[in-house]
């Protein structure tokens, strides 16, 4: 009886199949950490610059996901005057 697994073409397709699960993996991976880092950058400056902020403000800073968004954020932070002004926009 044949067994499916034991084909080379079966493991090749396997092989193709994990590598790019792992790659997808990892690059979810790094977004999840940019995404952190951009977070925790912003509230940190954030707060040497405006004092601590608000729950919901930081709530907010929390759920926002989109690096790009992140990114601009960071820029607003240097654009702003407190933390009332940063979250006007």
């Amino acid at each position: 009886m044949f067994d499916v697994r034991e084909s080379g073409t079966f493991q090749e397709i396997l092989e193709v199949g994990l590598a790019e699960g792992q790659a997808k993996g990892f690059a979810e991976g790094q977004a999840r950490a940019e995404r952190q880092t951009l977070r925790d950058t912003i509230l940190r400056i954030g707060t040497r610059r405006f004092g601590t902020p608000s729950p919901e403000t930081t709530e907010r800073v929390v759920g926002i996901n989109d690096i790009p968004q992140l990114n601009r954020l960071l820029d607003r932070l240097f654009e702003t005057e407190s933390w009332d002004e940063f979250c006007q926009k």
